[in-house]
């Protein structure tokens, strides 16, 4: 679990939805993660750092990530945008908020 001074990951909860149906044929290239506006004091982002990747079936993704070269987190509220893009061309895009303490 990521908290202050630790590299160990952290969770996102991505659900994926095509016209009100669930999309469940991505994979981790499919995602992309950008850390924005570094907490003060934050050695290495988390950007395009997925760690672990899973996928329930049902539309739901659980995406790790940690800080690159396992630099600690830093306590904060840590800002990012997923974008999600399939072969097909589906595509889209959410903000996230990982706060570590």
């Amino acid at each position: 679990m990521a908290s202050r001074g630790n590299s160990h990951p952290a969770n996102i909860l991505a659900v994926v939805t095509c016209g009100g149906w669930p999309v469940t044929d991505l994979s981790e290239d499919d995602f992309t993660i950008m850390e924005h506006f570094e907490v003060p004091g934050q050695v290495g982002p988390f950007s395009n750092n997925i760690t672990s990747f899973r996928n329930a079936g049902s539309g739901a993704y659980l995406l790790q990530v940690r800080p690159i070269n396992h630099a600690p987190w830093m306590p904060g509220h840590h800002l990012a945008q997923l974008l999600v893009s399939s072969p097909d061309f589906r595509q889209g895009q959410t903000a996230v908020k990982i706060i570590v303490r």
